[in-house]
């Protein structure tokens, strides 16, 4: 596997199974994102110019997303069921609170990226068969 990171960033380029995937993490919050080989290719790198790394990785698919703010209990969503096996490099803290499939599909709705909303699609089909 090979890593870059940054300041509240980390990336991965698991070889075996040909897939990138980043996280973005602020004081216990955490999202998990499948990202292309393009943006981990320029991340850390002089290539990247002014971009900001997390802008860049949040353009790609949310897998998995982790709330531990100070008014509520930490509450996890889950945008990929497989978002384990996908980021097995990472140190996923689990919690018990768990956003509802109404919730998260709400979620995916209103503020998913065209990706998420494409592979939440293809879910809740494969679902109705």
């Amino acid at each position: 596997m090979q890593f870059k990171k940054g300041l509240g960033w980390k990336a991965c380029y698991d070889e075996e199974k040909g897939i990138y995937t980043a996280r973005i993490s602020w004081r216990g919050d955490a999202s998990y994102y499948e990202i292309d080989a393009e943006v981990f290719n320029r991340l850390d790198t002089p290539e990247i110019g002014g971009a900001d790394p997390e802008e860049m990785i949040r353009k790609g698919r949310l897998l998995y997303e982790k709330s531990d703010s100070s008014i509520g209990p930490a509450t996890e969503t889950v945008f990929d069921d497989n978002f384990a096996e996908l980021c097995s490099w990472a140190e996923i803290r689990r919690c018990d609170h768990k956003s509802s499939s109404e919730m998260t599909d709400l979620n995916v709705r209103l503020w998913g990226n065209e990706k998420n909303k494409e592979h939440w699609k293809q879910n809740q089909e494969k679902k109705g068969s």
